[in-house]
Parts: structure tokens; C-alpha cells; sequence
């Protein structure tokens, strides 16, 4: 199974969650010891259900352990009209969908929406990153999945709740710009991706949440570095790029003695190039949180 979507999915959904409790007490979380301060680092997952309230108890207690919280980006300013306007328009296609890609994966394109029950017509007016988006957003959606309920809005909001300060990794317009600013080429591979994995037999999105739930993170990341081998210039694009754009900042936090909870998704912790073998480069030893902080 070619790997892309999964990474998109983990950019989108990053990937938990279920209608059973946690497998493991501390999923995708680990444990920094800077010189003046004990931080931690956490597995973001960016959309969840319900029924994955209450959390692992690892996980507030990471929470409860800190005094400062850096996510990605301030997802506030994400979700405003203004910035949400902005990502659409830039997603928008002025030759349309159909003229931007071939045939064949325009009919792809049309089959897929469907059998989502979405309009064949859904996507027409979008670039093919946007559609591949969209799509696969739809599919986690229809599992349940809601972006309200993901791990970084949930701390976020504990955190404006508690007067914590709150800072973050890069801009919102950055990240929009991860995928409006792809090639044609690349985005159409972005889309053709996004659909081999949505049409694989028995792909769900429930198998990544179980990933997430069971703490495995040598699955991910072989994941991460199959699509890093497969299509080296997406995952620079996606992940490598940001994770070295990331490591300053972060050595300075975890330098700092105000014990910090970073909150970044999953994708970003693991594999090659992961935020944690960068810090490693910079003289940190991440601790994997086995059994709660």
C-alpha cells in the first residue's frame, strides 16, 4: 500500500482513537530532561471522537507536570474566518479540476466522491491537493471523527482555561502554505495517493487509530520513512522540512525552566528525520513514557 494518504491523514487526523479504551497507559508520549526543567513531548492526534474522552491518565499527568504548552500552530487564528477563506481560495483552480489532472484520475476522482455520496461534481472547482483533503476528511468524518475534539484543541483549551502560556512552532499561514504551495505535479500525486489508500481493500480509518491506541510507533514510523523513500520531495514538504524548521525553537523551550507539554502530531516524533532524532542530534534523550509520567 503506498504510504501518502497515511501521512496525510496523520497531517489531518493523526490518528487515534476509538470505542475501546487505550491499550497502553501512555501512548505516543516521551519524556525530555532538559538542564533545568523535565519536559515532555506528545503524539498529536488532530481529530478524535467522543468516545475517546477521558484520555489516558499519562496524558494529563504530562499535562499536569507542565507549566508551558507549544503546539504546531496557534489554532485559533487556523480557524478564523479570514484564514479559512484564504485556504480555500488558494485551493481553488481557475481552469478547474478536470483540466488540471489527467482523465483516468478524474474519474477516479468522480467514482470516489459517489461512493462517499458526495456530488461526482464535488471537487471540480478545487486544485487536486484540496480535493485529496477533502476526500480523505470526509472519510475520517464519516468514522466519527471530529477536528473539534482533537488533542491539541483539547489542551489548547485547557491551557487558555488554566492562564497557561501557550506559544507555537510555526504560523498558521506557513502550515497553510505546506500544501498550497505544491506544484501541479506534486499534487496531483497528493491526490492519486489519497485515493490508491482510500480504495485499498480494507483500508479504515479506525487501523491508524489503533496504531495511535497501541502505542506503536515503529509502525508509523515505517510509514513515514516508506513515503520518505517513495516520494522524498512530499515528505520534506509534509514533515522533514518542518521538523529541522522546528528544532531551534524547541532546544531553546526545552533549555528553559519552565517545564513545557509539546503537542505536535505523531508524524512529527517518528522515523527518520523525526523531531526526536533531531533533538537526540542536539544533545537531548527523549525517554519513552512506558506506564504514566
Amino acid at each position: 500500500m503506498k504510504p501518502m494518504l497515511r501521512l496525510a491523514a496523520l497531517m489531518l487526523a493523526l490518528c487515534a482513537c476509538g470505542a475501546h479504551a487505550a491499550a497502553v497507559d501512555a501512548p505516543f508520549l516521551w519524556k525530555v530532561q532538559g538542564p533545568k526543567a523535565t519536559h515532555y513531548l506528545m503524539g498529536s492526534v488532530h481529530l478524535l471522537p467522543a468516545s475517546a474522552y477521558p484520555l489516558p491518565a499519562a496524558l494529563d499527568a504530562a499535562y499536569a507536570q507542565t507549566r508551558g504548552l507549544v503546539l504546531e500552530t496557534d489554532p485559533v487564528a487556523l480557524e478564523a474566518p479570514q484564514l479559512q477563506a484564504q485556504m480555500l481560495q488558494s485551493g481553488l483552480s481557475k481552469a478547474g479540476l478536470g483540466k488540471e489532472i489527467d482523465a483516468a484520475l478524474y474519474t477516479r476522482v468522480r467514482e470516489r466522491a459517489q461512493k462517499n455520496e458526495l456530488p461526482p461534481s464535488v471537487c471540480d472547482r478545487f486544485k487536486a491537493w484540496l480535493c485529496g483533503l477533502t476526500l480523505t476528511l470526509v472519510e475520517f468524518q464519516r468514522s466519527g471523527m471530529d477536528p473539534a475534539l482533537g488533542l491539541d484543541l483539547h489542551f489548547h483549551q485547557r491551557a487558555l482555561t488554566d492562564g497557561r502560556a501557550v506559544s507555537w512552532l510555526e504560523t498558521p499561514e506557513s502550515q497553510l502554505a505546506v500544501f498550497a504551495g505544491m506544484d501541479a505535479a506534486m499534487s496531483a500525486q497528493f491526490l492519486a495517493s489519497s485515493l490508491d489508500d482510500l480504495a485499498e481493500p480494507g483500508w479504515r480509518p479506525e487501523a491508524m487509530v489503533e496504531m495511535w491506541r497501541d502505542n506503536d510507533t515503529a509502525k508509523l514510523g515505517g510509514l513515514i520513512d516508506d513515503t520518505r523513500e517513495e516520494f522524498p520531495d512530499t515528505y520534506a514538504r509534509l514533515l522533514g522540512d518542518r521538523n529541522r524548521a522546528w528544532v531551534d525553537a524547541l532546544v531553546e523551550k526545552l533549555n528553559g525552566a519552565t517545564p513545557q507539554l509539546v503537542v505536535v502530531g505523531a508524524g512529527h516524533l517518528v522515523g527518520k528525520g523525526s523531531v526526536l532524532e533531531l533533538l537526540k542530534a542536539r544533545g537531548f534523550e527523549p525517554q519513552t513514557v512506558a506506564a504514566g509520567p
